[in-house]
């Protein structure tokens, strides 16, 4: 075992015991089964994302949906990203584990992620081999609330391979935008325009894929933005990938 995933793990472990909490879906102590933090029965309620969905962005979709496998909220925003991936919906107890780790600072679901990774090979390898990229907050609101959910999920998702992936935070969003989560598609993408911006004296390895990590992916402009910055400096593969798909 490396000794950054000893370390995400032991601080995971910590967590469990200072802070064991309920199951993010029923709110009742957890008894047994393969996860720690979300109860068997729960967690059998996730709402996976399997195939058929849109080969951009990861959404599910039904054939009758799809035209060149694109979805039609990819074919109306024509992301600059390659591919994007979610682990499961954003719903349901999927919702609940997000809303969890990103409102109440709920770290130690996170524990949780490489059994959840489990349901989804695709994911797995999606992440694989990659450099992951959180997507940042603005200076005031990381003082508001304290922490980054996007750099948490990241060092999550690194900690689940043998070898860890390089978790490199180079954005910085220098504009404190309105939050999305109200706000229809086209005032998503005016919010987040010119938002974000590479970290002086970054370096990219241009050899390397980048991915851009979130909590969730709804309409993908904050992903998408995100990588229009990267492929601006030069790189030519972003992808993006977020733990639920809204």
């Amino acid at each position: 075992m490396s000794f950054s995933k000893f370390v995400f793990q032991t601080g995971q472990a910590l967590l469990e015991i200072l802070m064991p909490g309920d199951c993010p879906g029923c709110g009742e102590p957890v008894e047994g089964g393969p996860f720690r933090r979300v109860c068997e029965l729960c967690a059998g309620n996730i709402d996976w994302i399997c195939r058929p969905f849109c080969d951009r962005c990861g959404l599910p979709s039904t054939g009758a949906d799809m035209v060149s496998r694109h979805c039609p909220n990819c074919r109306d925003l024509q992301p600059s990203f390659g591919k994007g991936r979610a682990l499961f919906l954003s719903t349901g107890v999927g919702r609940s584990f997000i809303h969890d780790v990103k409102y109440h600072g709920d770290r130690s679901l996170l524990c949780d992620l490489p059994t959840l990774l489990l349901h989804s090979p695709e994911f797995i390898n999606h992440l694989k081999n990659a450099v992951l990229v959180p997507v940042p907050l603005h200076r005031l609101r990381l003082c508001q609330r304290g922490y980054n959910q996007s750099v948490w999920i990241a060092e999550a998702f690194s900690a689940c391979f043998d070898i860890p992936l390089r978790v490199e935070q180079i954005l910085v969003r220098n504009r404190n935008t309105r939050t999305q989560t109200r706000l229809s598609r086209e005032a998503r993408l005016t919010n987040v325009k010119n938002a974000f911006a590479l970290k002086p004296r970054t370096r990219l390895d241009k050899r390397t894929r980048y991915v851009v990590v979130d909590d969730v992916f709804t309409t993908g402009s904050t992903l998408d933005a995100c990588a229009g910055v990267l492929l601006e400096a030069g790189l030519e593969q972003v992808d993006v990938a977020a733990l639920g798909h809204g």
